[in-house]
């Protein structure tokens, strides 16, 4: 109950309590007097057939007329309201809720997970070759630089059943791009290598043809490297294309020397340049231990086929190179395919 409340109550009683005492005062005030009560001092006796004699006074003496006490009005008992305190309702000042920090939680240790065991994938077996394994080292190959007027050195190569390709690169003045990949997939390139080694494993059964190619790795890098192959072929052939043939003043950049091992046969070099040119070329062939075999002059010619008989199983060095002892006013790119037994 708030204070406005209280105080209209309090005023209401008030006020029933001065009607009440104002109505009992109103009936005490109204209520009629009684008289004094006569009260005999003396009775007569009556005789029967005289008449009585009244005296309003006892012969001989005075009589005080009793006192009348006077009747006392009924007590009125006066209801007495209790004050009425009017009750005051207290401003309720709000609670203000502390802010409760959380206390960290104690963090429940996660179990440790019971590892799983990881099934080992079973390793792929290589490539068990049917066809001989063979090899191609090429040494002192000057590579153009990665800009637009530079061109790949190609490599192209069959191999005949499953086996292992791999090229190793040393002997590098700097940094190449090496590019390998089978038939007309996409080339799968090593952008900045200058020694190490790249390996394809070869599961087909069949004839594959492969090509790789190798140019500087950047604007600035025209390398000079050494390049070995590796694979497996029944009768072996290397194609070389965009190879430059400028002359005798620039060596890495005329023609190609390489080294291969043989069996009994013959070795056959054959030499191709872009089309309507005729140039002057030159073969050598080397036999390990023994020395050269062969040096053939000649040209000009558009192509040219040289071979070599072979009676053991012995290593061969071949060049093929442009004799001009100037550089060539042009460009001039050789194609020559190796073949051995």
């Amino acid at each position: 109950m708030n204070a406005r409340s209280a105080q209209l109550l309090a005023a209401s009683l008030g006020f029933l309590l001065i009607v009440l005492i104002g109505a009992v005062i109103f009936i005490v005030l109204s209520r009629p007097a009684q008289g004094p009560r006569a009260t005999p001092t003396s009775a007569a006796l009556v005789s029967p057939g005289a008449s009585p004699t009244f005296s309003p006074f006892p012969s001989g003496s005075a009589s005080i007329p009793p006192t009348l006490s006077p009747e006392p009005f009924p007590s009125a008992t006066v209801l007495v309201t209790p004050e009425v305190t009017p009750e005051i309702t207290p401003e309720i000042t709000p609670e203000i809720t502390p802010e409760i920090t959380p206390v960290p939680a104690t963090p429940t240790p996660t179990p440790t997970p019971t590892p799983t065991p990881t099934v080992a994938p079973t390793p792929t077996l290589p490539p068990v070759p049917t066809a001989p394994d063979r090899q191609i080292r090429v040494t002192g190959m000057g590579l153009d630089a990665l800009v637009v007027t530079g061109l790949e050195r190609k490599i192209l190569f069959t191999t005949n059943g499953p086996g292992i390709i791999r090229i190793e690169i040393s002997n590098s003045t700097g940094r190449s791009r090496v590019c390998i990949w089978p038939g007309n997939r996409r080339p799968e390139c090593e952008p900045r290598m200058r020694n190490g080694i790249i390996e394809r494993a070869n599961f087909a059964t069949g004839s594959v043809n492969w090509n790789v190619t190798i140019i500087g790795a950047n604007a600035s890098s025209s390398p000079t490297v050494d390049l070995t192959l590796d694979f497996n072929a029944t009768t072996p052939s290397v194609d070389f294309r965009d190879f430059p043939f400028r002359g005798q003043p620039e060596p890495a950049y005329n023609g190609l020397t390489a080294a291969v091992d043989v069996a009994p046969g013959q070795v056959r070099i054959d030499g191709q340049f872009d089309i309507n040119q005729q140039h002057m070329y030159r073969v050598v062939i080397q036999e390990a231990g023994v020395g050269t075999v062969k040096d053939e002059t000649g040209g000009p010619a558009n192509t040219f086929t040289v071979t070599q008989d072979v009676t053991a199983v012995t290593t061969y060095l071949i060049s093929v190179s442009n004799p001009n002892t100037s550089a060539e006013p042009g460009p001039v790119f050789l194609r020559s395919t190796f073949s051995w037994p």
